[in-house]
């Protein structure tokens, strides 16, 4: 995974269920989509622990939930 900064650029090792969550968001996927690509690379990928690195390391800093209709 690589991170821009605002000084500089960080290259991170990431877990591939994470990194295909992280992909899906990216391509705005639904969570339920993207957690199902996760669990195509990481048969025990676990949402809670991926969302708790990725928002520790800044790969993943906000979030929306749609409006109902």
């Amino acid at each position: 995974l690589i991170l821009r900064r605002s000084d500089h650029v960080e290259l991170r090792e990431v877990p591939a269920g994470d990194f295909a969550l992280l992909s899906a968001i990216a391509q705005s996927r639904r969570m339920e989509t993207a957690v199902e690509e996760a669990l195509r690379f990481d048969l025990s990928f676990d949402l809670t622990a991926a969302l708790n690195r990725l928002v520790q390391i800044g790969a993943l800093t906000g979030w929306n939930l749609p409006r109902p209709v």
